[in-house]
């Protein structure tokens, strides 16, 4: 099969676990003999610089000039995949102005005229991925839609698309009860992290994107009682789209004053991250579709504490101490827990930590949940469902 990935939202964002999962998914797609391509904008979640291209740049994308030396698209061949990206103005997509998106819809044109692809694949509900939508299903090129957030509300956003795909049956579930959406399950697409060499051991407990959603509040309890009770703990947070001086500012909490946090910004390469932490925290309070560092962690047999909201405890499986969360906090993410609703991670750390055996079975069981992600086992039945979807558009 032919098949484009486009969007607005660029594939080659490090901040985005949207955009990395199907960047390897794409990548895994050409392995099995499929052409693969991204033709994508600047757009990133959280990017590190103001101007685009500086983004693109620190990824490792290189500029591809037109005849008059102006720079026409950026470039970068991952795993066998040529992402090409469209420069806009601005990275942030709430801003970006329509003759930007008019150039990249302009290119995917130009691309369905030449290349004339069996398969489109986008995620959004901007106006942009919309157009594109309804231009392949004019041309009767099969439409496919990666789902992987729980934010959607209305049905029109998949207006046009034959297959949606989610990572997780639990996605698949809320959208089958919310939507009457019939998706399905693909499964999550994760490379293992390459720890660098080093000398000294893990440390650290790890907590990714501070925000809201993710459980930042249970996280300040947390870390505040274990300052306290368990002061050989040395908490890392690294911060992606959220940021703990936001959190001081907005839900009146004081990370600033706690001295068992070591804070640290958006990583290029988690790698590093990993090859610091001992255990890794999953507080999220909102329906989590997939959780991917919790199956980074996994591939790396790193213990997980993980909540039970959305996907966690399905690609979690037997390995991570899954704690229950009440409504009060899903109702509340913006509030600081009570100190009982921290206790029971306070005592799955202190199980981690003080109990060697507990800590290796735990180990041992994450990396035998590791071998159910692997993406090789799923792609023969994931490939015939698209050549399925393909064939009733050619028909």
């Amino acid at each position: 099969m032919k098949i484009l990935f486009a969007s607005g939202n660029c594939l080659i964002d490090p901040s985005s676990g949207a955009a990395r999962s199907v960047a390897t998914f794409l990548g895994y797609l050409s392995k099995w003999g499929n052409e693969c391509q991204s033709l994508t904008g600047s757009i990133y979640d959280k990017p590190l610089f103001e101007h685009p291209p500086e983004n693109i740049r620190a990824n490792g994308g290189m500029p591809i000039r037109s005849a008059t030396q102006e720079i026409e698209f950026w470039r970068q061949d991952i795993a066998g995949v040529q992402h090409l990206i469209i420069p806009t103005i601005i990275s942030n997509r709430s801003f970006i102005p329509a003759r930007d998106e008019m150039k990249i819809y302009r290119h995917a044109m130009t691309y369905f005229d030449i290349k004339k692809p069996d398969v489109l694949i986008t995620y959004g509900s901007g106006l942009l991925e919309r157009m594109l939508l309804r231009e392949a299903s004019d041309r009767g090129i099969a439409t496919f839609f990666y789902l992987a957030h729980p934010g959607y509300k209305e049905k029109d956003a998949f207006k046009g698309v034959d297959q949606v795909f989610t990572d997780t049956e639990a996605t698949r579930e809320l959208y089958a009860a919310r939507l009457g959406l019939d998706s399905y399950a693909i499964g999550k697409f994760i490379v293992k992290p390459k720890i660098p060499s080093k000398d000294a051991a893990p440390v650290y407990v790890t907590f990714i994107n501070p925000g809201s959603d993710k459980g930042v509040t249970l996280f300040y309890r947390i870390a505040q009682i274990a300052e306290k009770e368990l002061p050989e703990l040395k908490f890392l947070v690294v911060e992606s789209r959220a940021t703990l001086a936001q959190s001081d500012e907005q839900y009146k909490t004081e990370f600033s004053k706690l001295s068992n946090i070591v804070k640290i910004g958006l990583q290029q390469d988690m790698g590093r991250v990993f090859g610091m932490t001992r255990i890794l925290l999953m507080p999220s309070l909102w329906h989590e579709s997939g959780g991917r560092s919790a199956i980074e962690a996994l591939s790396l047999g790193i213990p997980v504490i993980s909540t039970n909201r959305g996907g966690l405890p399905e690609v979690l499986g037997n390995a991570a101490v899954i704690i229950d969360v009440g409504k009060e906090l899903i109702d509340h993410p913006k509030t600081i827990p009570r100190e009982s609703d921290a206790r029971p991670w306070l005592d799955a750390l202190a199980k981690l930590t003080k109990d060697p055996s507990f800590y290796a079975e735990r180990q041992r069981l994450s990396l035998a949940q590791w071998k159910n992600h692997d993406p090789d086992q799923r792609m023969p039945a994931i490939i015939e469902r698209m050549q399925t979807v393909v064939a009733r558009r050619q028909n």
